[in-house]
């Protein structure tokens, strides 16, 4: 059973049936292999992941160029049983070297279309069969201005014009029913599993 209350004392930008959404996807699809996390900020998606394939032997490796305040959670990761589950990488995601296969990606980095792009391309082939791909921010969702102003502030993660439609555009691009299967949407979560 999850107590979706102790995932809440880590802040995060993923609602709560998103979380649902990502934990269950990590479930059906995890058996002891490496699920990784683009973007990591508080480490919210990286906790979810973790906690899903704890009992299954799986490990997330989350990156993120910033500073990653995962390390303020140690206490909280430890009560909900996920200590050990979660390494953090500090570098650009286009830095690190890759060459493991992956039962699960969940991007949430840059928003620019360039990046979503090359991060999705550069991943999506090491996750295997039955492996699950989710791209938050993918669903577009009318947002109240003073929240968008928080983020129109961060111009590295959005395009030029202002808007972070490159993980729409990268879903709509990319995911089809040639190489995925069990396609859906949630909140602002994109999703596909790959046949």
């Amino acid at each position: 059973m999850v107590d979706w209350k102790e995932f809440g004392k880590i802040e995060g930008l993923i609602d709560i049936h998103e979380a649902k959404t990502l934990h269950s996807l990590v479930q059906h699809t995890s058996v002891d292999g490496v699920l990784l996390d683009l973007g990591t900020r508080h480490g919210y998606s990286a906790a979810i992941m973790a906690h899903a394939a704890r009992l299954s032997g799986g490990k997330v490796i989350t990156v993120d160029k910033e500073k990653s305040s995962l390390q303020d959670n140690l206490n909280l990761i430890k009560q909900l049983g996920i200590e050990g589950k979660i390494e953090f990488i500090n570098d650009k995601i286009e830095d690190i070297s890759w060459n493991l296969p992956i039962k699960g990606l969940f991007m949430d980095a840059s928003h620019t279309y360039g990046d979503v792009k090359r991060d999705f391309t550069r991943f999506e082939p090491w996750v295997s069969s039955g492996g699950f791909i989710a791209i938050h921010d993918a669903v577009p969702l009318k947002l109240p201005a003073n929240y968008m102003g928080v983020w129109k502030n961060l111009s590295n993660y959005f395009d030029s014009d202002g808007t972070n439609s490159g993980p729409e555009i990268v879903f709509n691009e990319f995911f089809n029913y040639d190489k995925f299967e069990a396609l859906g949407k949630i909140q602002c979560m994109a999703y596909g599993v790959k046949k």
